[in-house]
């Protein structure tokens, strides 16, 4: 996306010059001559751990950059409570792997009660012998293992034989190419991920304001 936007923006600023308005957003378009299908949003954080091993984040595994062959062990932390990690982990059971969500939050899927997605998530991935482990954080990721630590009695555990890592974190905003092009258009605005990775509904309510700060 910063690569598409470097390249509108050169084409911007040779034809139309600074008088043009723009709003940016999670799926935003730029509706000013010059400026279209100008894409930002968010990008996943990272975990530092040490030993440092990154794993993979939602994104890679869904894109199929990374994957795991059936019977393979993969372990998803859950650091958000959402669809992010609960549809990766029940996409990577069905296709055979051994899956195992750890979570630092009293009980997996935690925030699935408010889309009332929670008691048929739970059916659906019990009876695909998927391990939820929670009241766990991951103390350190290494090649092809993981230690989790219990946040109550402080036990370590070892996770052997792991043949990915899948991170559902907290996201950042990628806002590079909003501060790109501050000063070059007459009015900009960011709204959705952009200001902070958020939900839908948060989003609609920017990219709303945003359309009415244009009229």
């Amino acid at each position: 996306m910063r690569q598409i936007g470097a390249e509108l923006l050169a084409d911007g600023d040779r034809g139309h010059g600074v008088n043009e308005r723009c709003t940016l957003g999670d799926r935003g378009r730029c509706q000013a001559p010059g400026f279209e299908n100008l894409l930002t949003g968010h990008q996943s954080a990272r975990i530092t751990l040490k030993p440092f091993d990154e794993g993979f984040t939602v994104g890679q595994v869904i894109q199929g950059e990374k994957t795991a062959e059936p019977g393979a062990y993969v372990m998803v932390y859950d650091q958000i409570g959402f669809h992010q990690a609960t549809a990766t982990a029940e996409w990577l059971a069905e296709k055979g792997c051994k899956v195992e969500i750890v979570t630092p939050q009293f009980y997996a899927g935690g925030d699935l009660s408010v889309t009332l997605d929670l008691e048929l998530w739970y059916r659906r991935v019990l009876a695909k012998d998927m391990q939820l482990t929670a009241d766990h954080f991951l103390a350190s990721l290494g090649p092809n293992s993981a230690v989790i630590i219990n946040n109550y009695t402080g036990q370590p555990r070892q996770l052997e034989n792991l043949a990915l890592a899948v991170m559902a974190t907290p996201q950042v905003s990628n806002d590079s190419l909003y501060h790109q092009l501050q000063g070059k258009v007459k009015q900009l605005y960011r709204v959705g991920d952009c200001v902070a990775p958020r939900r839908v509904e948060n989003a609609i309510l920017d990219g709303e304001r945003a359309a009415r700060a244009l009229l």
